[in-house]
């Protein structure tokens, strides 16, 4: 078959068939958009925040592997990636970047679990950042304490008091006044409950 054969063959596959062509590229143009996104997610199932001081990397690292394993027994893939933010006094407001900071993550869908000072959790949780407990207390052990707020005159669990929480405190996390809570808009609520759990039992 010469060139000008195989030129016109082409030209007549091209009229008939051409929306389908089309079709069939703009599906895989997307398929392949999706694909990053979702070797993102099975990489790292959870990312949690940790407001106040910073800890060795080897020390994160210890937790990070400690709550896998647990969060593994259920999901071969699940992953946690924890990210510890020192702040001038141990709170979040006392630097201007870290509050906008954590604003994006949240708006951004980015984060699933926040641990900060109690002034500044009560003020995310004024504007329901923070998902209600409530549904998940029997899964903790009876000396896990909560904070509770008011939302429409009912009273909530929306967060988890640390003072008393060793696995952190030998890490190097100083616990002291400071607040768990997991974000409303994360997609990952079964599996941050189960991660909470490692982390303050």
């Amino acid at each position: 078959m010469d060139i000008k054969k195989l030129i016109k063959k082409a030209e007549n596959i091209w009229f008939h068939y051409k929306s389908f062509i089309l079709l069939g590229i703009v599906i895989a143009g997307m398929i392949l958009s999706l694909l990053p996104s979702f070797h993102h997610s099975r990489e790292r199932a959870l990312q949690a925040v940790f407001i106040g001081n910073y800890v060795k990397g080897e020390k994160q690292l210890e937790l990070q592997t400690t709550t896998k394993k647990i969060l593994g027994k259920t999901n071969s893939d699940s992953a946690i990636s924890m990210d510890f933010w020192a702040t001038r006094d141990e709170t979040l407001f006392s630097d201007s970047t870290f509050p906008k900071k954590l604003a994006a993550m949240i708006a951004t869908e980015s984060v699933d679990i926040v641990v900060m000072d109690k002034k500044s959790f009560l003020a995310f949780a004024r504007q329901g950042t923070f998902l209600p407990l409530d549904p998940f207390e029997s899964k903790f052990s009876k000396g896990v304490q909560f904070l509770s707020g008011m939302e429409k005159g009912q009273k909530h669990l929306y967060g988890i008091e640390i003072a008393k929480t060793k696995q952190l405190g030998m890490a190097g996390y100083h616990t002291k006044d400071k607040v768990l809570g997991i974000v409303t808009n994360s997609k990952n609520h079964k599996m941050a409950v189960q991660a909470v759990k490692t982390l303050v039992d």
